[in-house]
């Protein structure tokens, strides 16, 4: 049986915005973008121990992502995503090499930029999400469940007086975690059934403007992620990790945009000692 294929009136029009994304000398240029309020293309250049292995292209309109593509080298794409707005609802749709939609995703939002809801329409899931925000300054996560059509609530998060989330409850596993902040700077994260901390570390240079995120997006991180750590991973700071992590280097333009990111592992499990090295070189447009 011919395997169908799905290929929406839009996909033509994505490609046509992303054909430059196939073009060598396009992706490679290294002139960054001048402008630090305003992002147009991400081209992002990963190595292993020096060899090109993969590169990925975000394009962005309003200094949001629309459309996503990873090849690679020196031009074969391997998937791309595209992302369609309308009004409060985000559909993300990933095509393969044929063209195929393979995943479609939804997003739904409030007047405020705050996440209201997602789900998966492909490969369908039974589960859809929800989120309420309560008076009492906590918004609540829940699934409904469409086989036995029951609503669970999932957990539970906590603002603090700036309005960003600082403590989360897990009601599946009965668990609490809270971030500890250095005036809107997440400084480190305790899960309290367990008693363990960890201390995040960041580099010096500060984010650009334009890059930085409103209280409501850096929930939306935490809520999408089921995780505090994102509030750190995803927040306004650039993160290098927790306690005493020193394996990830990164370099900076005048503009405080990202340009390179290198991460040093040694496998200590053979002799002599091997060390890998993964470089991701980021260019601007």
């Amino acid at each position: 049986m011919m395997k169908k294929r799905h290929k929406p009136a839009f996909f033509l029009l994505a490609f046509s915005l992303l054909i430059s994304c196939t073009d060598q000398t396009d992706e490679i240029q290294s002139e960054n973008n001048e402008n630090p309020m305003s992002l147009n293309k991400i081209v992002s250049n990963y190595y292993t121990n020096g060899v090109l292995y993969s590169r990925n292209v975000k394009h962005y309109t309003n200094n949001e992502v629309v459309a996503d593509t990873t090849l690679t080298p020196p031009t074969q794409w391997m998937y791309r995503s595209v992302i369609l707005t309308s009004g409060l609802t985000k559909t993300y749709n990933t095509y393969d090499t044929n063209g195929d939609l393979t995943e479609s995703r939804e997003k739904t939002y409030d007047s405020s930029g705050r996440l209201t809801g997602r789900r998966d329409i492909m490969p369908p899931s039974a589960l859809t999400f929800s989120y309420t925000y309560n008076q009492d300054n906590t918004i609540t996560s829940s699934y409904y469940n469409s086989l036995d059509q029951q609503t669970t609530v999932f957990r539970t998060y906590y603002k603090n007086n700036d309005g960003i989330i600082y403590k989360e409850f897990d009601h599946l596993n009965n668990e609490t975690c809270t971030m500890a902040y250095e005036g809107q700077k997440p400084i480190s994260m305790t899960y309290l059934n367990a008693n363990i901390t960890y201390a995040f570390n960041y580099f010096p240079n500060p984010k650009p403007s334009g890059t930085l995120k409103s209280a409501n997006q850096l929930n939306n991180e935490a809520v999408l992620g089921n995780s505090l750590l994102k509030l750190a991973e995803n927040g306004n700071y650039y993160y290098r990790g927790f306690n005493n992590s020193n394996s990830i280097n990164c370099l900076f333009d005048s503009n405080n945009y990202l340009t390179s990111k290198k991460y040093t592992s040694v496998n200590t499990n053979v002799t002599p000692n091997t060390t890998n090295v993964l470089d991701i070189l980021y260019y601007y447009n």
